[in-house]
């Protein structure tokens, strides 16, 4: 499932499966600055086909942010997020854990993985907004700085 906002928008990768969570990150994603593009699958072993562009997502966008739940069907989002670190064609893709544990960031340290950052998904959507928002104006300042061969 694709939600398109604007064609030179970020494209975001939503892995979540259960479909209230789905609504209220489509609900947030609209609410932030950037115009984004949100993709939206519901199991890990589905993210990780459409982040390596297999079928049957061989035409899928190179995503630049993926929204990512820990607990998930098939391939839960701790495997997901090892397999993406792993992979030299994902490893630099940004990840934001959305997860209903607490915890989130010691289950991560326990197997020696890190995210962007991990959100609870009880955080009132216009605190979600204005991480994703400053997440966003990080990035598009790091992606202004002149590059040694550039300069």
């Amino acid at each position: 499932m694709t939600y398109s906002i604007s064609d030179d928008a970020v494209q975001i990768l939503l892995v979540e499966d259960n479909p209230l969570h789905v609504k209220y990150t489509e609900k947030v994603v609209r609410e932030i600055s950037v115009p984004c593009q949100l993709h939206v699958v519901g199991d890990g072993a589905a993210a990780l086909r459409f982040l390596r562009h297999e079928s049957p997502f061989d035409l899928s966008p190179c995503v630049e942010l993926v929204l990512l739940d820990l607990y998930l069907p098939r391939v839960d989002g701790l495997d997901v997020l090892a397999a993406m670190r792993d992979d030299p064609d994902l490893q630099e893709i940004p990840v934001i854990v959305l997860t209903a544990e607490e915890a989130a960031e010691e289950l991560l340290a326990e197997r020696g993985l890190s995210a962007v950052m991990c959100l609870t998904k009880s955080e009132q959507i216009s605190d979600l907004v204005d991480k994703l928002d400053a997440y966003q104006g990080f990035k598009v300042a790091v992606a202004q700085v002149p590059r040694p061969e550039e300069e």
